[in-house]
């Protein structure tokens, strides 16, 4: 399943010992069940919020926006993020995290 941008296949996965999100990072969020995950990247997805952005339209860049983890400093609100997951532009250089990507 492909249905996130991103360099490798975010597939679904069954996590019965539960999963902290990568995207909401909910204070002792741990999540159960069905979520999507990049073993590659060690990025995981919990379901509300992977529907969330898959549904986001896609026009808040000239160009494809995709999920990586990364050091960077987001674009939108200038916060530094290390080593997490950014919605990211190779043409520009272009990061948004996680908090701005979902509310603008």
């Amino acid at each position: 399943m492909q249905s996130l941008a991103h360099s490798h296949p975010i597939a679904p996965q069954n996590f019965s010992n539960g999963i902290y999100c990568d995207v909401c990072r909910r204070p002792g969020g741990i999540f159960r069940g069905v979520c999507y995950s990049c073993p590659s990247c060690n990025i995981d997805i919990c379901q509300g919020c992977y529907n969330q952005l898959r549904m986001i339209n896609d026009n808040k860049h000239y160009h494809k926006l995709y999920l990586e983890k990364r050091n960077f400093i987001c674009n939108v609100c200038r916060g530094r993020y290390p080593n997490s997951d950014s919605m990211y532009c190779s043409a520009c250089d272009y990061d948004i995290c996680m908090k701005c990507y979902i509310s603008i």
